[in-house]
């Protein structure tokens, strides 16, 4: 989605990896980004040790915000234990990492 101002879609200048909320949380969280441009999108999320548990987007996206939800689980939906991870975006030259805490 995008911001719209006197009847015209605002894109976002710059890429950004915001803060998920709630944190910590359980049993889901959100996560929400921002493109400046179209972009070839991977954001992932992964444990302590580095490991990838989950990849929640893995697509080409238009510029604008985006949102997606996590639920703690691992791709065969799985529940991950309580803990500290790691979400990271990539999208074109862009990469940011943030860290987040489950608590069940």
């Amino acid at each position: 989605t995008t911001s719209v101002a006197g009847g015209q879609q605002v894109l976002p200048a710059q890429y950004a990896l915001h803060e998920n909320y709630p944190n910590p949380f359980n049993p889901r969280t959100v996560i929400s980004y921002q493109l400046a441009e179209h972009s070839s999108v991977r954001l992932a999320i992964f444990n302590l040790l580095g490991q990838r548990v989950r990849t929640v987007v893995e697509r080409q996206q238009p510029a604008g915000t985006h949102t997606v939800s996590w639920y703690g689980m691992v791709e065969a939906r799985q529940q991950v234990p309580s803990g500290l991870y790691f979400y990271r975006l990539e999208a074109n030259d862009f990469n940011q990492t943030r860290r987040m805490l489950l608590l069940r």
